[in-house]
């Protein structure tokens, strides 16, 4: 067993939110561009990425976040609009946004504090609710993808809200990550 594991911290997607991307990735791969796809089933929301961290560091985190998670409450999720990361000139990540909502910009900016002080970096960009469909791989057909971003028109399923917040594994492998989750943490 290797002493140290790639972790992040994510809010989980329901079932109903996976068809969701699932549809949309089906109809942005018609524009030919090559992208590899996340797998609908591992899209989640990204609140803290750690990276490579040792084993042993685990019962802090987890002790850290429950502190933060404490007085949460669950969030509501609404989608906004597609996008690319960086906007339009070589633009390397296709994405879903979600619209701010006040607890959970505050629960990222809790979670960026209480991590910096057990030894995380703070994130330098600013938080961009979003769920991450593909990476780009090739200006190919690229403005097809643009153009096809831009029209899309999203059909906002069924109102849910964000209720649990974990503690992920992610392994990579060659055929993409895998995800286990370490410790889940219900929102009030």
């Amino acid at each position: 067993m290797t002493p140290f594991i790639r972790i992040f911290l994510a809010l989980p997607l329901s079932a109903e939110s996976h068809e969701f991307i699932e549809g949309i990735e089906n109809h942005l791969k018609k524009s030919a561009c090559p992208v590899t796809w996340v797998k609908p089933k591992n899209a989640h929301l990204t609140l803290k990425f750690l990276g490579d961290t040792s084993r042993d560091q685990i019962p802090v985190i987890v002790k850290t976040l429950q502190e933060v998670l404490q007085n949460t409450r669950a969030i509501p999720l609404e989608w906004t609009t597609l996008g690319t990361f960086p906007e339009k000139i070589h633009p390397r990540i296709v994405w879903v946004g979600l619209k701010e909502d006040a607890g959970l910009t505050q629960l990222a900016l809790s979670i960026e504090e209480a991590f910096e002080k057990i030894g995380f970096p703070k994130e330098t960009r600013a938080f961009s609710p979003h769920v991450t469909l593909g990476r780009i791989k090739s200006d190919k057909n690229l403005s097809k993808l643009i153009e096809t971003i831009s029209s899309y028109s999203l059909k906002q399923p069924a109102a849910e809200e964000m209720n649990h917040v974990i503690l992920y594994k992610s392994t990579l492998t060659s055929s993409g990550p895998i995800y286990e989750i370490i410790e889940k943490i219900a929102l009030q």
